[in-house]
Formats: structure tokens, C-alpha cells, sequence
């Protein structure tokens, strides 16, 4: 049997570029299910080539509500000295929509951890921090 010459080849990883966009939706899917639609200017640029694709969240500070994103380092993200590192997630995205500039997450609602209680109360307007994807 012979194999076909053509083959898919996988792109990425792409270089991790950290976004600060904001929430302009939010839709309960289910008792324990939430979709958060994330758009802004950020969000140019952003693509996706696969279903195995993860963006990293990079959500507010839970002591002073502040959203600190890191910038391109040499060694990878590097954070602001003196700043408190917020806490990260990775999360699949659920659709990406280029010409409306819109990224939708969906959350699984249980638990208390920090991507949980963020979108339990997350409004429109409301910033996040997104890596990647890779």
C-alpha cells in the first residue's frame, strides 16, 4: 500500500505574546458551564491552527484586583520586579472569530480556584491577561 506524499504539517509553536483583553460577553451554556467571549485591539494578530491549541490566562490579582502581564523576555515572559506574580491557567480556546475579534473560553464551573471565582464574577469591561496560544 503506498502512502500519500502529502502530509499535514503542524505550525508552532508561535512566539507566546501576552494580551490584555477585556470581557464583552459572558453566557452561562449549563448549570456548570460558562462561555466568556474576550475581545479588544490585543487580540489582532491572534491566531489558531488546532483544536490542541492552549492559551495561558493570566488573571487579576486577588489581593489588589491589578492585572500585571509580563513582556517578552530573552528566557521567556518576564514579570515586573516587584510586582506579584497573578495567578496563570492554561485554557483551550473554544472559537476564535477573527472578523469579529472575538475569543470565546469556556469555564467548567466548579471548585473556588482563581479562573473559577473570575469568571463566577467577571463583567463586561473586565480585563484579563492571555498568552499564546501555542
Amino acid at each position: 500500500m503506498e502512502r500519500p506524499e502529502t502530509r499535514v504539517q503542524r505550525q508552532g509553536p508561535f512566539p507566546v505574546r501576552f494580551r490584555q483583553l477585556e470581557v464583552i460577553r459572558t453566557q452561562p451554556l449549563g448549570p456548570n458551564l460558562m462561555r466568556v467571549t474576550l475581545g479588544g485591539p490585543d487580540l489582532e494578530g491572534f491566531r489558531t491552527l488546532g483544536p490542541d491549541d492552549h492559551v495561558k490566562l493570566c488573571f487579576p490579582s486577588p489581593t489588589t484586583g491589578e492585572l500585571v502581564v509580563p513582556t517578552p523576555g530573552p528566557g521567556g515572559p518576564a514579570w515586573p520586579e516587584g510586582q506579584e506574580k497573578p495567578p496563570l491557567r492554561d485554557y483551550t480556546p473554544r472559537q476564535f472569530d477573527p472578523v469579529r475579534g472575538e475569543l470565546d473560553i469556556d469555564f467548567v464551573m466548579h471548585g473556588d480556584g482563581p479562573a473559577v471565582s473570575w469568571a463566577r464574577r467577571c463583567q463586561n469591561g473586565d480585563r484579563i491577561g492571555v498568552g499564546g496560544p501555542r
